[in-house]
């Protein structure tokens, strides 16, 4: 698995890294076993995890975060050369056991593609699009681009 720093420099404000997962158990890409997320939350107690704020990495291009399959997302301009990003303005909820789902507003996320990466990042919607595209920007690999 992956070792490099994958931390952004640029946190949300009241944000705290938590943990790091691996695996098909990671919030990100679905059952790929190269994926990795750090998750960071705010406040304590039972709040702490309600709301967090999640990076997604996985080692492949083009690869879309769960929840955001098949929904259309907004062009994001990241203003660096070779890197493109599409932001959604919620998330796919599934509302019983038949598969029925609807796309609900209480997340948002960003989901960055490199030369041969993806990255993606979920927040609560109380966090600004804008603030959330500060996070993307400074994942280490596209600072250091």
């Amino acid at each position: 698995m992956e070792t490099r720093n994958l931390q952004p420099s640029y946190v949300l404000q009241g944000f705290k890294f938590r943990f790091r997962t691996e695996g098909p158990e990671s919030p990100g890409f679905g059952t790929l076993e190269n994926q990795i997320a750090l998750v960071y939350t705010r406040g304590s107690g039972h709040e702490e995890h309600a709301s967090p704020l999640v990076v997604c990495f996985v080692a492949e291009p083009s690869m879309t975060l769960e929840g955001t399959e098949n929904r259309p997302g907004i062009p994001v301009d990241l203003g660096i050369p070779g890197v493109s990003a599409v932001y959604h303005d919620g998330i796919w909820m599934f509302t019983g056991p038949d598969g029925d789902r609807y796309w609900a507003p209480n997340a948002h996320s960003v989901t960055v593609n490199t030369r041969g990466n993806t990255y993606a990042l979920r927040a609560p919607r109380d966090v600004g699009a804008d603030e959330l595209v500060k996070v993307a920007r400074s994942l280490p690999e596209l600072v250091s681009s």
